[in-house]
C-alpha cells in the first residue's frame, strides 16, 4: 500500500507539472457527476474547513474503470496523504463504489482548503461526493446503528471518560456476514482496510456478536474500525470458492448496533473477590466444627466399644491363628492356591469359583505399614508428574499472554468477552480466579485426610486390634493424591483460561482425567486393599490414553475411529473380567477353553452361562453398555471435542461406581453414616448445578472464534463471574463433598469384623 502510495505521488507530481489541472470549488454534502479529462489531467476538488476537528467521508462510484484503467484518488491533508483506486481489487473481488473515512481536521484552521486530485489514464465517468461525519463519536451506554461494506469500512472514535477504568465494545448484528472490529490507537493514517484491519491495536472476527474489553491504562482515546470481509473463510470453517481472476461483485453490507459500557472498576473487583473468599472462609469453619465434635464422637464411642473389643480379642485371636495353620498345612491344591497380586495373602480360590462369600479380610492380609508404602507411591509420583507438568504449562501461557497482548489478535483465545474482566496480562481475570475454589479444596481434602489418618493413628495405638481385625483397612496414600490431582487441576485449568484455546485445551482436562482414575482406585481399594494397581502402571497408562486424545483432536478420520473404539472396547473387557473375578483369571487361552469346557460338562440345565454374582454382573453389563453408546456416538459424530468426549465416559464410569457401591451397601444391610449421606446429598445437588451451567456454553474452541462468540452471554453473578465461572465454583464444591463422602462411607464398619465384611 506505502509503495502504491508513492507511485500515486510520483505520477501525480509528474501530472501537475506537465499539465493544467481543473479545479472545482466543491461543497459538502453535493453529489458531482464528472467524467476524467484525457492524457490523464488532474481534477481537483477543493473543500473549505469550515471546523476544526471536523471529519469528512468520500464516497467514490465507477462503472466504467478497469484493473487496467482505474479511477486514481489522493486526499491531501496536513498530516497525511491518503490515496485509493476505483475499482477496489481484494483478493480477487473487485468492486466499483468505494468509501473511506479520512482523518480528523485536527491541525486545520477554519476556513483552509482540503483537496481531492482524482485522475485516470482513459476518460471515465464517475460519481464524487464528501460529506461531514456528524456522529463520529460515540458515547457511554448510547446505541448507535452502523452500516459498513467491503469497500466502505466504517470507523468511530471513543474518549474513555474520567473515573472510569476499562469499557467495553459490544457489536451486534441480526446478519451472519463475517466482519472485523478492531480497536486502534487515535491516529493517521487508519487501517481500515482488509488487508491492512489487523496490523494494530485489538482486533477480532465476527458474525453476530462481539466484544472487545478496553483498559484505560492502554488506550484512554482510540478508534473503532468496522470493516466487512470480502468472504466468511474468516468466521467459517466451510470454505468459500474464490474467483482466480479480478471479478466484480455486488457490495456485502452488514448493518449493526454498537454500544460501549463501563466495565468494573479495579476497586469493584474486590467485592466478588471477598464474596467467594468469605464463602470459603464458612467452609473452613464448617470443618473444623465438624473435626471437633467428630474427635468428641470418636473418644465416646472408643470407650463404650473397648471392653467389647477386650472380650472377644483372644477367642478371635485363638479361633483365626487354627483356621489359618490349618489351611497352611492343608496338602490339597486343587481347593487351595495363593493369588499373585496379593503379596503375603492366603485367599481361597474356592470361595470365588463356588460362590461362597469373599470377605475383606480374605484380601487384607498385608501389614499395615507396607500397604501404606503402596499406596503413599501414588501421591509422590504425581506430585512429581505435577511439578514438571505445570512448570511446562506456566511457561507456555505466560508466553502465550505476552504474544497475545503484543498482537492484539482476539481470536487466538475463545473468552466470553462479554464478561471479561481484564486485569494485569489477563484478559478475562474472572475465569483465572474463579478456579482457586479448586486449589483450596484440594488443599482441605489433604488437611482433612491428614486429620483422619492422625485420628486412626491414635485409635490403632490404643487398640492395634481394630487395625489388624476390624473395619476397613485404612490408607491414606489415594486421598491425599485425589487432593493433589484436585489442586493440579485449579492450576492447569487457570493457566488455560488465561488463553483458552485447541492447543492448550489439555491442560484443562488432563487433571480431570488424573481424578476420575484415582477415585475409581480410592472406591476399588476400599474393599480390595491389598490387590494395588501398581501407580507406574496406572500413570503410564493414563499417559497412553491422553496421547489417544490428543490424537483425536486432530484426527478425524474414520480409520482413526474404528482403531479407538476396538482399543477402546477391548480395554473395557479386560477391566471386566479384572472386575468380576477379582483378580481370578489370567490371560492364558489354553486355560480360559478348559474352564470353559469343564464348566459346561459340570453345569446342569446350562447354568454354566448363569452369572454367580448377579448384581456384580449387572453393573458391568450396565458400564458396557453405556461405554459402547459412547463409542457408537463418536462414530457416527465424529466430535471435534475429543478431549470432552472423552471425559463423558471417564466420569460417568465413575459416577456409576459410585452408585454401584452404595447400592450394594444397602444390600447388604450396612448403614451408610448419616454425615456421607449429608454430603452425599450435597455432592448431588452440586452436580446438579455444575452439570445445568456446564450445558450453557459461553464459548467453545472447537468452533471457529466469531461462531464462539455467538454463545457469549453476559455476567450473571454480582457482574463478575459468567456461567463457567459459577461450572467452577459449583464442580470444586461437588469434587470435595464427593470425595469426602467417599472417605467416610464406611466409617459404620469400623468395629465391625472384618472377615464378616463383603466384598463388593
Amino acid at each position: 500500500m506505502k509503495a502504491l502510495q508513492a507511485i500515486f505521488i510520483l505520477i501525480f507530481s509528474e501530472l501537475i507539472s506537465t499539465q493544467k489541472p481543473e479545479v472545482i470549488p466543491a461543497k459538502w454534502d453535493v453529489l458531482y457527476e464528472k467524467e476524467t479529462e484525457k492524457n490523464m489531467s488532474l481534477t481537483i476538488f477543493r473543500f473549505n474547513v469550515e471546523k476544526q476537528y471536523s471529519v469528512a467521508r468520500i464516497i467514490m462510484s465507477c462503472n466504467e474503470s478497469t484493473e487496467h484503467n482505474p479511477l486514481l484518488a489522493v486526499f491531501r491533508e496536513k498530516v497525511a496523504i491518503l490515496s485509493l483506486q476505483v475499482p477496489l481489487i481484494v483478493d480477487n473481488y473487485e468492486y466499483s463504489q468505494v468509501a473511506r473515512t479520512l482523518c480528523p481536521f485536527t491541525e486545520y484552521k477554519e476556513g483552509e482548503a482540503f483537496t481531492v486530485e482524482v485522475t485516470s489514464s482513459r476518460p471515465v465517468h464517475y460519481n464524487f461526493r464528501a460529506e461531514l461525519v456528524h456522529n463520529f463519536y460515540l458515547y457511554n451506554d448510547s446505541k448507535r446503528l452502523v452500516t459498513a461494506s467491503a469497500s466502505e469500512p466504517v470507523y468511530l472514535r471513543y474518549d474513555i471518560p474520567n473515573g472510569v477504568d476499562s469499557v467495553a465494545v459490544h457489536v451486534l448484528s441480526n446478519t451472519t456476514t463475517c466482519m472485523t472490529v478492531s480497536v486502534q490507537k487515535i491516529g493517521c493514517p487508519v487501517f481500515d482496510l482488509p488487508d491492512n484491519v489487523n496490523s494494530m491495536g485489538l482486533h477480532q472476527t465476527m458474525t453476530t456478536s462481539a466484544t472487545i474489553p478496553v483498559e484505560k491504562s492502554r488506550m484512554s482515546s482510540f478508534y473503532v474500525i468496522f470493516v466487512v470481509n470480502t468472504n466468511d473463510d474468516l468466521c467459517s470453517e466451510i470454505l468459500s470458492i474464490k474467483p482466480n481472476r479480478p471479478t466484480k461483485f455486488p457490495l456485502r453490507l452488514k448493518s449493526f448496533n454498537v454500544t460501549i459500557e463501563s466495565s468494573m472498576k479495579i476497586f469493584d473487583y474486590i467485592i466478588p473477590i471477598v464474596f467467594w473468599a468469605c464463602i470459603l472462609l464458612l467452609v473452613t469453619l464448617v470443618v473444623f466444627v465438624y473435626h471437633y465434635f467428630d474427635g468428641i464422637w470418636e473418644r465416646r464411642f472408643l470407650s463404650r466399644a473397648y471392653t467389647h473389643l477386650e472380650d472377644n480379642a483372644q477367642d478371635e485371636r485363638l479361633r483365626d491363628f487354627y483356621e489359618f495353620k490349618r489351611m497352611s498345612e492343608d496338602d490339597d491344591l486343587r481347593d487351595y492356591d495363593i493369588l499373585t497380586d496379593c503379596k503375603d495373602m492366603m485367599v481361597v480360590r474356592a470361595k470365588v469359583c463356588c460362590s461362597t462369600t469373599l470377605t475383606v479380610a480374605d484380601l487384607s492380609m498385608t501389614p499395615y505399614e507396607t500397604r501404606e508404602m503402596q499406596y503413599d507411591v501414588y501421591k509422590i509420583a504425581l506430585a512429581i508428574i505435577g511439578i514438571f507438568y505445570n512448570i511446562t504449562v506456566l511457561q507456555l501461557i505466560i508466553s502465550k499472554a505476552g504474544n497475545l497482548r503484543q498482537s492484539g489478535d482476539l481470536d487466538e483465545c475463545t473468552f466470553n468477552f462479554q464478561c471479561a474482566r481484564p486485569l494485569w496480562y489477563f484478559v478475562a481475570f474472572n475465569n483465572v480466579v474463579s478456579n482457586c475454589g479448586y486449589v483450596y479444596f484440594g488443599s482441605l481434602i489433604i488437611v482433612m485426610n491428614y486429620c483422619r489418618e492422625r485420628s486412626f493413628r491414635r485409635l490403632f495405638a490404643v487398640q492395634p486390634t481394630l487395625a489388624e481385625r476390624y473395619g476397613l483397612p485404612q490408607h491414606s496414600g489415594l486421598m491425599t493424591a485425589i487432593g493433589l490431582a484436585v489442586i493440579m487441576e485449579g492450576i492447569s485449568s487457570a493457566t488455560y483460561h488465561v488463553c483458552p484455546n485447541n492447543i492448550n485445551y489439555q491442560f484443562d482436562t488432563a487433571l480431570m482425567y488424573v481424578i476420575g482414575m484415582l477415585g475409581k482406585l480410592k472406591i476399588w481399594s476400599l474393599r480390595h486393599p491389598d490387590m494395588v494397581v501398581s501407580a507406574y502402571h496406572a500413570f503410564g497408562f493414563l499417559g497412553i490414553f491422553l496421547m489417544a486424545a490428543i490424537a483425536g483432536v486432530y484426527v478425524h478420520n474414520m480409520i482413526f475411529w474404528i482403531m479407538f473404539s476396538i482399543i477402546y472396547i477391548g480395554s473395557m473387557m479386560l477391566i471386566s473380567l479384572e472386575f468380576y473375578f477379582k483378580g481370578i483369571w489370567t490371560l492364558n487361552i489354553r486355560e480360559l477353553r478348559n474352564s470353559i469346557r469343564m464348566s459346561w460338562a459340570t453345569s446342569r440345565h446350562l447354568s454354566c452361562i448363569v452369572p454367580a454374582y448377579k448384581a456384580r454382573f449387572f453393573v458391568i453389563l450396565l458400564l458396557n453398555m453405556a461405554n459402547t453408546a459412547v463409542v457408537v456416538y463418536g462414530l457416527d459424530a465424529h466430535p471435534k471435542d475429543f478431549l470432552s468426549f472423552l471425559l463423558i465416559p471417564f466420569i460417568g464410569n465413575l459416577f456409576i461406581y459410585i452408585i454401584y457401591y452404595i447400592l450394594m451397601k444397602m444390600i447388604y444391610r450396612e448403614k451408610i453414616p448419616k454425615r456421607a449421606v449429608a454430603l452425599l446429598i450435597a455432592a448431588v445437588i452440586s452436580w446438579t448445578c455444575a452439570g445445568i451451567l456446564f450445558n450453557q456454553r459461553v464459548s467453545d474452541w472447537s468452533k471457529m472464534p466469531a461462531i464462539s462468540r455467538e454463545l457469549n452471554k453476559p455476567c450473571i453473578f454480582l457482574n463478575f463471574y459468567d456461567n463457567h465461572d459459577i461450572w467452577h465454583l459449583s464442580s470444586a464444591f461437588a469434587i470435595f463433598f464427593s470425595f469426602t463422602a467417599i472417605n467416610v462411607i464406611d466409617d459404620d464398619l469400623m468395629f465391625v469384623m472384618r472377615n464378616t465384611i463383603r466384598v463388593f
